[in-house]
């Protein structure tokens, strides 16, 4: 008879635990979603977004974490909580940008949405974060490669490439400068870094300079965890995205229709079968944990160019729109909030190693009494965004300076 083990849901608690809640010791973490089309990983991303804590590196309070999402054309960033949102436009897009409902394709309301704030360089959208929350970034959709960047290949052997010749890169190419001006510029307040469709940025086999930009980036990606810098990717399959990156990757989530690589610790075709909702996550071992659906919101559908049809013998008016604009909106929550009961001891445990066949669950749909659930944590009021980028996080220790503070999960990781 077949006895079913309590160890991966318990490393599936401890591990989303070192994923979610992070400190000063340990730092950032890197980590990739791995699931089809339909399993839920878009779902998964956005309750991370949501979930994502971390210690005061000064004050040792647990706190919400800042978030930065890269903004797509057909997003789900209307799925999230109105009140700790804000999209950023660039300055160059903001008098051309559209918001439409995918469902009548009708532009969106402005005062529906979340505030739309402009910004005009990485030191001005720095700045603009709103701390403790979900920051959905669209990068400029015309892009110079900086004198940085373009030194950077430059060591590498590749002067004269086709990125040198042409004044405009790729727009996505920016968020590799973006990411390297937070590593250098930014304080020691953990941000977190979330990038759907990985692939769109670190490409399989690229050629020319994106070869070089590609292990570039590898080599940064080690810097950003002792800069308290968090990078969440998500993509279909592992080989989908370049493999000099996946060995700097720190933790990695399957999900239904997903694969696991040879090297894996979990059993390379169980994520495969996984149900919506449920998904393996492996570090230093390999555990399972689930999530909870969130209400659907129609998707929002983003055009930082004008429609060439509707602007074609036509004048483009041009929306008057400038840094300090605000929007009214409703505040709109996620159904079943629940509080995230976890531990945040950050010393991994011992692992023992399993045999392939314990690493395939025998009934995916029997949910343990002890199988983790990631949920959303229940948010505190609201206060007002910097208007500076954060020198010095301790700034006051009076109540109105405080950031945001979720429930503290120091509850009932191991039971007795």
């Amino acid at each position: 008879m077949r006895v079913r083990s309590k160890l991966p849901a318990l490393e599936g608690r401890r591990l989303t635990t070192e994923l979610t809640v992070h400190n000063n010791d340990f730092g950032g973490v890197t980590a990739v979603v791995y699931g089809s089309k339909g399993s839920g990983k878009t779902t998964l991303f956005l309750t991370l977004a949501q979930t994502v804590q971390c210690y005061n590196t000064v004050t040792n309070v647990l706190e919400f974490e800042t978030s930065i999402w890269r903004g797509g054309d057909e997003d789900y960033w209307t799925w999230l909580p109105y009140d700790r949102t804000r999209v950023f436009i660039h300055r160059d897009n903001i008098d051309t940008v559209s918001f439409k409902c995918d469902e009548d394709l009708l532009e969106y309301d402005r005062s529906k949405l979340p505030k739309i704030i402009v910004y005009k360089n990485n030191k001005d959208l720095y700045s603009k974060l709103l701390r403790g929350c979900i920051n959905v970034v669209y990068e400029p959709t015309t892009y110079t490669l900086t004198e940085r960047l373009k030194k950077m290949i430059q060591k590498r052997g590749v002067a004269g490439d086709e990125l040198f010749k042409k004044k405009e890169v790729d727009s996505i190419i920016w968020w590799f400068e973006f990411v390297d001006w937070l590593r250098i510029n930014k304080s020691l307040e953990h941000i977190s870094v979330f990038i759907d469709e990985a692939d769109q940025l670190l490409p399989v086999s690229p050629s020319g300079a994106r070869w070089h930009l590609n292990l570039w980036f590898k080599d940064i990606m080690r810097a950003l965890r002792k800069r308290n810098i968090s990078l969440f990717l998500a993509c279909h399959g592992y080989t989908d995205i370049d493999g000099r990156i996946r060995p700097k990757v720190m933790y990695r989530i399957y999900m239904k229709g997903a694969c696991a690589p040879s090297e894996s610790l979990v059993w390379k075709t169980a994520p495969i079968t996984l149900p919506q909702g449920k998904y393996y996550i492996e570090r230093d071992a390999w555990g399972w944990a689930r999530f909870n659906k969130i209400e659907e919101q129609p998707r929002v559908l983003v055009s930082l160019k004008p429609d060439e049809d509707e602007t074609d013998g036509e004048e483009h008016e041009s929306k008057k729109t400038n840094e300090d604009t605000t929007f009214a909106y409703d505040v709109v929550f996620p159904s079943g909030v629940e509080g995230l009961s976890v531990t945040i001891d950050r010393n991994p445990g011992d692992f023992t190693p399993v045999s392939p066949d314990d690493a395939v669950p025998a009934e995916f749909e029997f949910v343990d009494e002890d199988e983790f659930v990631l949920s959303i944590v229940p948010m505190a009021p609201m206060r007002a965004p910097d208007k500076k980028p954060i020198e010095d996080v301790s700034a006051s220790n009076n109540e109105s300076n405080k950031k945001i503070k979720p429930d503290d999960p120091l509850a009932d990781l191991f039971e007795d």
